[in-house]
């Protein structure tokens, strides 16, 4: 029982800083972005969002040429 109360406890952990992220993302005015590659699910290979600087929400897809720049400058 003992792993059962653990798992519990970081359970209730995730759920409070889950709720202080999406607070702080719904206050934040998203003034610096830069395209990032963000990993939307586990094991997932990916994909190339705008992410806020200040609190790392995601905030869109980048147009087809704000990507081809995006990955030209990754060479």
């Amino acid at each position: 029982m003992a792993a059962n109360r653990k798992v519990s406890k970081l359970l209730d952990q995730k759920k409070q800083i889950d709720r202080e992220l999406t607070s702080i993302r719904d206050t934040c005015m998203h003034l610096n972005q830069s395209i990032k590659q963000v990993y939307t699910r586990e094991g997932s290979q990916g994909d190339v969002r705008w992410v806020c600087s200040e609190c790392e929400g995601v905030q869109g897809y980048p147009t087809k040429l704000e990507l081809e720049n995006f990955l030209n400058n990754k060479k």
